[in-house]
């Protein structure tokens, strides 16, 4: 498993990290100098701008491989790429269709960021043959209606050898600190959770134990293209949720 964690947790969690993530541009040289086996990942912020652009292409010559720039979308993407070719970029926003992969590709990213339905088609999405950025603990967006979540793109610390077949990045977002350290030690050492999922993964609106969800699961869910939002056919995600839900399973255990 391959995780990035954000430059904010503490050292000796960074030191097993394979890539640090940072907002702080002052930070990006004393990281890659520390870390020596980390790639680092800075993430451009609205007001840089060109002599930013420069400075961050100095310490990629520097640091030459190890630094990559995420993008406030293709368009950056494609820019940097073209004018600044001593660092690597990627498009920080969620990438949903083919036409915008196949785009990233062609203008140099060194990852892609896909969200649903792309999650649930990473049979397909991996031809591209470009590594994969996933966020395990998000369902969904906060704007979407929440029972959705679902059928997000949702990954549990269980699957993580079905997910690790397509060369992917694990990464934790809309978390603080002390979460995210949490997160890492349960995806990453524990590998299992026996409470609530959840507790796990935000915008999930299930009270499913995921000790009880089966590992059969993860296995539909990287290859059904998110079918239940297009036709409404498939059922599974909320039914193996379903059965596993504590508040049922607690009616029929005192009934």
């Amino acid at each position: 498993m391959k995780f990035c964690l954000s430059s904010q947790l503490q050292e000796k969690l960074l030191a097993q990290a394979n890539e640090i993530k940072t907002k702080h541009r002052q930070e990006v040289k004393p990281l890659l100098r520390k870390f020596a086996k980390a790639i680092v990942i800075y993430e451009i912020q609205p007001n840089d701008a060109v002599e930013a652009f420069q400075e961050l292409n100095e310490i990629g010559k520097e640091f030459a491989g190890r630094l990559v720039c995420c993008c406030q979308g293709v368009e950056q993407m494609a820019y940097l790429h073209k004018y600044y070719t001593n660092f690597k970029v990627y498009n920080g926003f969620y990438t949903t269709n083919y036409l915008e992969a196949r785009a990233c590709v062609d203008y140099g990213a060194s990852y892609l960021k896909p969200g649903a339905p792309l999650t649930h088609d990473l049979e397909t999405l991996s031809r591209l043959e470009t590594p994969i950025r996933l966020t395990p603990n998000i369902a969904c967006e906060d704007a979407i209606y929440l029972p959705y979540g679902i059928y997000g793109s949702w990954i549990r610390p269980e699957d993580y050898a079905i997910y690790d077949a397509f060369n992917v990045i694990y990464e934790f977002e809309d978390c603080d600190t002390r979460k995210e350290a949490t997160l890492y030690d349960i995806y990453k050492n524990k590998k299992a959770w026996a409470g609530p999922i959840n507790f796990l993964i935000s915008n999930l609106d299930s009270n499913a134990l995921n000790r009880l969800i089966p590992t059969d699961l993860a296995q539909e869910r990287i290859r059904c293209k998110q079918k239940c939002m297009a036709n409404g056919n498939c059922h599974l995600c909320k039914s193996y949720l379903t059965l596993a839900d504590k508040e049922l399973l607690d009616k029929i255990k005192y009934n």
